[in-house]
């Protein structure tokens, strides 16, 4: 069984929804801690998490661990295209 962030799930495999809930699904959860939180930093996590996809994260796992590309520059990337940079 690959999980749906396993990097090696490529384009000509299909992905199953398990409709009897025998395996868990990842769950992306941002988490802040109100102390460090800066005004506005709650929209910019909404921002983020409205369009960060299992999918996103994937190709972003993929690009660092098997491309071996920086991670700030993946992340700056899929912001870009994202619509985010600004």
């Amino acid at each position: 069984m690959l999980h749906g962030l396993d990097i090696n799930i490529t384009a000509d495999m299909s992905v199953l929804e398990d409709d009897l809930g025998l395996a868990t699904d990842e769950a992306v959860v941002p988490l802040l801690a109100a102390a460090t939180a800066s005004p506005g930093a709650s929209q910019i996590i909404d921002s983020v998490s409205s369009k960060l996809g299992t999918g996103d994260i994937r190709e972003m796992l993929r690009r660092i661990v098997v491309d071996k590309q920086a991670p700030n520059v993946v992340a700056g990337a899929w912001i870009s295209a994202a619509g985010l940079a600004g």
